[in-house]
């Protein structure tokens, strides 16, 4: 299985893309099936490689949780919020969207939810002075990302590489 194109990551150095960029062409050689994520990914590696590819696309069980713990924790209303949901790197952009909303006027909250353990310097760049009205619980999973999805009025999306993001598609169902 391959997951976007990680040779054009920012967060990877030479290296790193070189090591990608290897993989990627042995992802082709290699095994006995390939699979990917997305109908773009699957042309990437056909155009690219000559290497088809079974495209199994994400999808999501939109079914929202009972309770509302986590927006009672966040003091947050249904529908009164807006939502990022990403891993907090430089190529999914939290800090543009962080940056961003400080110029938008309105009363509503923007709950970014996501973290990098190993990005720690990068993430306080964009929370030391971020906008009051920005909320980082950090990485929430479960039903407490369900309640997010399911009550937020709009779902913000900002990366650049990667595929199909999972996040997006969930946000999509919700």
């Amino acid at each position: 299985h391959v997951d976007g194109i990680e040779k054009r990551r920012a967060k990877w150095g030479p290296l790193g893309r070189t090591v990608y960029a290897v993989s990627e062409r042995l992802a082709c050689i290699m095994p006995s099936e390939l699979v990917t994520d997305a109908e773009v990914i699957r042309r990437h590696y056909l155009d690219r490689y000559g290497a088809d590819s079974t495209a199994i696309a994400y999808g999501v069980d939109p079914t929202p949780p009972e309770l509302e713990e986590i927006l009672k924790r966040l003091g947050l209303e249904p529908g009164e919020y807006f939502l990022y949901v990403s891993r907090f790197e430089p190529e999914n952009n939290p800090h543009r969207v962080a940056e961003a909303y400080r110029r938008v006027g309105g009363d509503l909250p923007l709950v970014m939810v996501g973290d990098a353990p190993y990005a720690r310097d990068f993430i306080d760049s964009f929370r030391r002075d971020a906008d009051p009205r920005i909320l980082f619980p950090g990485a929430v999973y479960g039903d407490g990302y369900r309640e997010l999805l399911s009550h937020a009025r709009a779902y913000v999306h900002a990366t650049e590489v990667g595929g199909t993001h999972p996040a997006l598609v969930e946000a999509m169902g919700y």
